[in-house]
């Protein structure tokens, strides 16, 4: 019987999740704020997202905090070694304490964000950004070893590579929590267009989308002895291109347009009358919405909505 490290099947286990944030990153020493902006003349503290991430780093295990106040290119990929940080974007300048809109962040590198855990899960919480793949760049974002990674206001779209365009994740305790973000326009040549998850990895939709991604086979999600919660979804009844949230308008050329699922993997469904949890809009030549495949895998669906998925 497949176990996982994290097997939340409920809207209020998803939401002590998300409340658990600060807990996770219980501070060594105190949690600084770093401002970056302005080739870092104070109050900014730094010039790059890079030298604040190093900075950090060397604060210790804490929470720490990184506001961005300028728009930020990624030329080399920004690795994040079992540290816990928060990157929020949207502040107008380094005096400003409210975000209040999104940062753009041109990912120019193989991946963009590159998280490992380590040893003990730290979590990684990327904020108000709209992370966008541009010339030679390639995958946006790859989890590794026990990392958890929430996307909160944040889009990540256009993503290219073999397999998880947009996020690649592997192993039994990588979790990527997805809140009012979209994982948008993909294009893997492989597996897992959105994102591709494998050994034991567990995917959390609060709310947003999977949007627009294209694959050889799922679209949306590829799964490999992974967990996937999805709460989100609306009753709109134009998705595609742009509205509705939940796994919505994923192209597949071959198996499972919105979710392929296989080895073991568990797919959850959990929506309420007024929100139901959406797949809709999905192509692929077999399996539009959902393809479950391999011994132990399992789908489970309440108040969800399946519509308008083609294959």
């Amino acid at each position: 019987m497949k176990s996982f490290s994290f097997g939340l099947t409920s809207r209020a286990a998803a939401a002590l999740l998300r409340a658990s944030l600060p807990l996770l990153g219980a501070a060594d020493l105190e949690a600084v704020v770093f401002r970056v902006g302005s080739d870092g003349i104070p109050p900014c503290t730094h010039a790059t997202l890079p030298a604040a991430i190093a900075a950090a780093a060397a604060n210790g295990a804490g929470l720490d905090q990184i506001y961005l106040s300028d728009s930020v290119t990624l030329a080399a990929t920004l690795d994040i070694n079992n540290q816990s940080v928060e990157i929020v974007g949207g502040f107008s300048d380094c005096n400003d304490n409210t975000s209040e809109f999104s940062t753009s962040v041109t990912m120019q590198a193989n991946p963009g964000f590159r998280v490992h855990g380590g040893t003990s899960s730290r979590p990684v919480n990327l904020q108000s950004l709209q992370v966008i793949r541009s010339g030679a760049g390639g995958r946006i974002l790859q989890i590794e070893d026990a990392a958890t990674v929430f996307l909160y206001s944040t889009l990540l779209s256009n993503g290219a590579a073999t397999d998880g365009a947009n996020v690649w994740m592997s192993g039994p305790s990588t979790i990527l929590f997805i809140s009012d973000s979209s994982v948008y326009s993909g294009d893997a040549t492989g597996l897992g267009g959105g994102v591709y998850c494998a050994n034991g990895g567990t995917v959390l939709l609060e709310s947003g989308r999977i949007g627009d991604n294209t694959a050889t086979s799922g679209g949306g999600l590829y799964l490999d002895d992974c967990l996937f919660n999805s709460f989100a979804g609306s009753t709109v009844d134009a998705v595609c291109p742009t509205g509705g949230s939940g796994v919505v308008c994923n192209v597949a050329a071959s198996t499972g347009g919105g979710i392929y699922a296989t080895n073991g993997s568990s797919v959850n469904l959990i929506g309420s009358a007024d929100a139901p949890a959406t797949v809709a809009e999905n192509d692929a030549d077999e399996g539009g919405g959902l393809y479950l495949t391999g011994a132990g895998t399992t789908a489970d669906a309440t108040d969800a909505w399946f519509v308008d998925n083609q294959g």
